[in-house]
């Protein structure tokens, strides 16, 4: 990897370390530069600002489709069961940046660039799954539905969960277990089955 290209990763990885501990306020370019073992002129040379640091930073984490196994999301006469699968591996990966969309949801007020940066993770969820309601329609597991507004309803019973663990410490409306998880994804492929 070019020097360039290393120094430009050091320095999200700290970024990202102290603006979720620190918030974007308390992370200084010093402090960033100090964790990354650059000089601070490197961050403004390489970035410019301290933002554009912080929208770097959202631009490799927003970048989830990498991520989705292959064919993570190929229907199977089991919906309920393809749904429990990816919705669980959809939560854990958001509970993972947790503290990162904590930061740019707060952020966001001040500066509503941010969603642009951040809106290619929940879009790329809602693309995969809008195409598994389509695929699985079209091999004739469950109805006809409209696939985008199915997929935005699915992914927002967890999107919920995401935030109240985010903001509150955990998900006081149910505990977001397995379970829960497979009882829900039950009850919404209920709803796609053909009748």
């Amino acid at each position: 990897m070019p020097p360039k290209k290393v120094a430009r990763e050091r320095i999200c990885d700290a970024a990202l370390e102290l603006f979720c501990r620190d918030g974007y306020d308390g992370a200084s370019t010093r402090a960033i530069a100090k964790r990354a073992g650059v000089n601070e002129v490197t961050i403004f040379r390489l970035f410019g600002t301290k933002e554009k640091v912080l929208l770097a930073v959202l631009d490799r984490e927003a970048d989830i489709g990498p991520h989705i196994p292959a064919g993570a999301l190929e229907p199977t006469d089991d919906v309920a069961s393809d749904l429990a699968r990816f919705g669980g591996f959809m939560l854990e990966g958001m509970l993972s940046k947790a503290p990162l969309m904590k930061l740019g949801m707060t952020e966001m007020r001040r500066r509503p660039a941010i969603w642009r940066h951040i809106s290619p993770a929940p879009a790329t969820a809602i693309t995969f799954l809008s195409g598994y309601f389509d695929r699985a329609a079209e091999k004739g597991v469950i109805r006809k539905v409209d696939s985008r507004l199915a997929a935005v309803v699915f992914f927002s019973f967890f999107f919920r969960s995401m935030v109240m663990t985010t903001f509150l410490g955990k998900d006081v409306l149910m505990r977001m277990d397995e379970r829960a998880i497979r009882d829900f994804c039950s009850m919404f492929a209920e709803g796609l089955r053909k009748r």
